[in-house]
């Protein structure tokens, strides 16, 4: 926790949680259906968690699910990571 905690700014505006374990460090509990959250945004409550946990600020913060399931569905992913950056005010091409 300490860890992970050092490494988040105040500048840090969204999170992304990749996979189960992140998922148990960020929420201290375990995500039922993994599967079933895979691309999806953090609910209030959860965001609320995070934030609580790490002393943050994020605004916005999604469960990615493993990373290596990312290719197994390219389109969503994609899609997906296009809406995490237009709100993270990040450029993104159309």
């Amino acid at each position: 926790m300490k860890r992970l905690t050092s490494e988040i700014s105040s500048t840090h505006q969204t999170v992304l949680i990749c996979g189960a374990s992140a998922y148990l460090a960020c929420m201290d509990e375990k995500l039922a259906s993994p599967a079933k959250r895979e691309l999806t945004a953090l609910t209030p409550e959860e965001l609320s968690r995070v934030n609580q946990r790490f002393k943050a600020s994020f605004t916005s913060g999604w469960y990615m699910g493993h990373t290596r399931r990312w290719l197994m569905r390219t389109s969503e992913t994609t899609r997906t990571l296009r809406t995490i950056a237009r709100s993270a005010g990040w450029e993104t091409e159309p």
